[in-house]
This record gives C-alpha cells, structure tokens and sequence, in this order.
C-alpha cells in the first residue's frame, strides 16, 4: 500500500517479476484515494504485446535540409551505421526547405513535431537531435544496439515484380504475430532515390521520392 503521498511527490511502485507467453495483454491500475474529488480518472489502461518475431529492419526517418551545415555530419553517421548493419537498417530522409522537398514528407515532420534539424527518429520510438562533429555515428549506435534485437508484432512482405518500361507492380503484405493487436497500427510504402547529386552540396542519399497511399498510412 502507498499512503501519505504529499502532493505533486512522485513514488516508483516495483511488482514482482512476471514471465509471459507471447501475445497481448491489458494492464490496467486503478487508485483508491480516501476523498477522491474526481474518481472518474482512478484507473488507467494500456495494451501492451510480447513478441518472438524477429525484427526485419530498424526504420531510421532522417529529417534534413540541403541548406543546414550540421545535417551532413548527420548523414555521415547514418553511412557509417550502415555499414554496421546493412542488413538490418532501413533510411528515409525527408527533406525540407530544399528541392527534395515534397508535401507527404512535411506531414512526416508534421506529425513528430521536429523543432531542429537535423533530427533522426528510430522506430518512431527514440531520437536523435543535431549533427555533431566528427560523425553522428556514435550518438546513434546506443539506440541501434537497443532496438535490433527487440521483437516485432509483426512481418513484412515485399513483392516487386516489372511490368513494362520502368513501369512496376509492388505487393506488400503486413502479417501480425502471436495474436498481437494491431492497434496504432499503420502501414506505408515509400519510395526513396539515393546518391543523387545537388548542385553545391554533397550528393544526397535515401530521398523520399513518394509515399503510397500517403505518409499516415492504413
């Protein structure tokens, strides 16, 4: 039990350790507090999922800009990272303010809320914010260490197959393990280009070129 909690105190509550099989699971906690004054926010609820499947790739969104002289020493660690994991690295940088700019990419930005560049979001799950001399390769390791063995919910499929010209058909298929839930859940094809060159600046790598149906998702 936890009493006398002066107001605005914090207090970290630690369970016993609970071994799970793969699958979700609902964890809810609720209060009890003598003289509650507004009781309809005693409890509160989260799904969470345990998984087995092997993590495919580690997403790397690499908001940038031509124009900013840090956004270089950024991409440079991101080369470098995967050179470490070229198997297990997926880039997309989405550019602003420059000519690679294009609208689905600012919803990206949009929708993270980036307040400087250049900025680096893992996953979604964890950032990293400027570029920092000699490479940001070291600021972004820690969090890929951390994020390639976590397990996924779920598996990509990727089919591309041509049609005519440089015309292509692409089949994906997003496959949920263990009866995870799928909320929150949404997908999105994108379509980079690399090593294109720009006028005054080094050549540019993994640029968002298109976002199918668009950069929300279904």
């Amino acid at each position: 039990d936890v009493a006398d909690l002066a107001v605005g105190e914090m207090l970290q509550v630690e369970f016993a350790t609970w071994s799970v099989d793969v699958g979700s699971y609902e964890i809810e906690i609720c209060t009890d507090l003598v003289g509650d004054e507004i009781p309809g926010d005693d409890c509160q609820s989260k799904v969470i999922a345990f998984s087995d499947q092997p993590r495919q790739k580690v997403v790397a969104e690499f908001f940038t800009g031509t124009w900013w002289g840090f956004c270089p020493l950024a991409e440079l660690g991101l080369h470098e990272l995967q050179q470490d994991y070229p198997e297990s690295l997926a880039i997309i940088a989405w550019h602003n303010g420059d000519e690679f700019e294009f609208p689905q990419g600012m919803v990206r930005d949009g929708w993270y809320g980036i307040a400087g560049y250049p900025t680096v979001w893992f996953d979604g799950y964890a950032d990293v914010v400027g570029g920092y001399q000699p490479s940001s390769y070291p600021y972004y390791l820690p969090v890929m260490e951390e994020r390639v063995p976590w397990p996924s919910n779920f598996e990509v499929f990727l089919e591309i197959t041509p049609t005519e010209g440089t015309d292509y058909n692409v089949f994906t298929k997003i496959e949920i393990k263990n009866g995870n839930s799928t909320e929150n859940l949404a997908g999105f094809v994108v379509l980079t280009e690399t090593d294109i060159p720009s006028p005054g600046n080094e050549n540019q790598f993994w640029v968002a070129r298109n976002v199918w149906p668009d950069a929300m998702g279904l």
